[in-house]
């Protein structure tokens, strides 16, 4: 559930981004004086992910793709200036294994924090093409999403906020199957608030 998708969070007075992940890409410098995004490709998955096992849960496969394109923001969805990074944007991590859904955990101080996930449609064309799910720390906060009928367009960036209180110690990310194709996530950000 989106509180107000025509808004997104930001580290504000008092907050702290904790984590930023480049989703299938390389490491980015941020333009924000924040954190810069942490590199996640083949043979360097994020040690968050479990890709190729590397966060020691099960193995969800090792998938990325990378393209060009030109990004536009999504209207309603916008993101933050600071993710005007056209790399953050051309890649991402899918999941072509259902039997084992693609997941990131970050290790955190139980408390308040902001998940914010970035995704944009790189490859289908047109809406009907894709759609996944997205569960946070086992409860649902998307479900079963097109990307292009829900941002506009192919290569239309969209950004999901989601206020989370922590309680286990972790924030678990599942990037789930729903009806069509594999889900997939281009960037993460985690604000732990303040």
């Amino acid at each position: 559930m989106i509180i107000n998708p025509y808004t997104y969070a930001v580290a504000a007075g008092g907050d702290t981004t904790l984590f930023r992940v480049c989703c299938g890409g390389a490491a980015q410098s941020a333009i924000d004086a924040e954190i810069d995004w942490a590199v996640d490709t083949s043979p360097t998955p994020s040690t968050y992910t479990n890709a190729n096992g590397t966060n020691g849960e099960a193995n969800s496969g090792n998938s990325v793709f990378t393209t060009g394109g030109t990004y536009t923001d999504a209207t309603g969805y916008e993101p933050p200036s600071y993710t005007d990074i056209d790399d953050l944007w051309k890649s991402e991590r899918y999941d072509g294994n259902a039997s084992v859904e693609l997941n990131y955990v970050f290790p955190v101080d139980n408390g308040d924090y902001t998940v914010n996930l970035g995704l944009c449609e790189l490859y289908h064309t047109t809406s009907g093409n894709r759609s996944m799910s997205v569960d946070i720390n086992s409860v649902n906060k998307l479900n079963d999403i097109d990307l292009i009928g829900r941002y506009g367009a192919r290569y239309a960036k969209g950004w999901e906020s989601f206020p989370i209180t922590v309680s286990t110690s972790e924030i678990r990310i599942d990037i789930l199957h729903a009806t069509f194709d594999n889900p997939k996530v281009n960037c993460i950000e985690i604000i732990q608030n303040g």
